[in-house]
């Protein structure tokens, strides 16, 4: 199927550097990553792990369509339901995994941040954000350090300047 050029895939996210075009979440992400210094360049293993938590992240994203994009109130209500009772215990419970599995660092790959943090972070804040209902916002309450890790990345200090310059004007 051709599109029309505008989204390769026909949807988004697309980036545009230069008149090159970049789809899909994650390709995006490894290419800012890599750009920004916040993927690693000389040690394949640690950037395989980057990968895990990027393709992590949009597995649970995917998990969720169902219970967002149902047009029933009723059958919206029963998905989201076992959204937050089921499906995101147990996903958010695998980044628990991997934040244990790098030790006591505060990062899912090596001692530093990557986009792998930013990934999680994002999907963490939309989870807590309040702002999908019957997900309540004390979600990541039974994932302490998952809880953790999101908080402590939206404190650094140029994040937490972007948040408040695109969130809170």
């Amino acid at each position: 199927m051709k599109t029309d050029g505008t989204f390769p895939f026909g949807q988004f996210p697309v980036l545009e550097v230069d008149g090159k075009k970049v789809a899909q979440t994650s390709g995006i992400a490894r290419f800012c990553g890599k750009l920004a210094g916040l993927y690693p360049k000389d040690d394949d293993f640690a950037a395989a792990k980057v990968d895990e938590v990027l393709d992590l992240a949009t597995d649970i994203t995917m998990k969720m369509q169902p219970a967002l994009r149902e047009p029933d109130p009723e059958q919206r209500k029963l998905k989201r339901e076992e959204l937050s009772r089921e499906i995101l215990p147990r996903w958010l419970g695998f980044l628990e995994n991997l934040l244990e599995e790098n030790g006591n660092t505060g990062f899912f790959v090596g001692d530093s941040l990557t986009v792998a943090d930013l990934a999680a972070w994002r999907l963490c804040g939309w989870i807590r954000g309040g702002i999908i209902d019957g997900i309540p916002q004390t979600q990541l309450d039974a994932h302490p350090q998952l809880l953790e890790h999101h908080l402590r990345i939206g404190e650094i200090p140029k994040i937490d300047e972007w948040m408040k310059k695109h969130y809170d004007s």
